[in-house]
């Protein structure tokens, strides 16, 4: 994470990350976060940061430990969005 990253961007990134590594659809995950596809988007490029509760969503959805979005991994990789 750069010095001009926030935590928002950072959050956007990794569950963009996830996203990629598991394949999964994207209007697939929006339903799952009950959001519109559009809205989801704008989350996920940084636009409008994603809140702790839908943090915890995402953690639940992809049976990972909500730490997983927030603080870096050893030995994850950085997908490119």
């Amino acid at each position: 994470m750069s010095m001009s990253s926030t935590l928002n961007d950072f959050v956007a990134a990794e569950i963009r990350a996830e996203l990629a590594r598991r394949c999964t659809p994207r209007d697939e995950f929006a339903k799952a976060m009950e959001v519109s596809p559009a809205t989801l988007g704008r989350r996920l490029a940084g636009d409008i940061p994603f809140t702790v509760n839908e943090v915890e969503r995402v953690a639940r959805f992809f049976d990972l430990p909500i730490e997983a979005f927030l603080i870096r991994q050893p030995g994850r990789e950085r997908v490119a969005s």
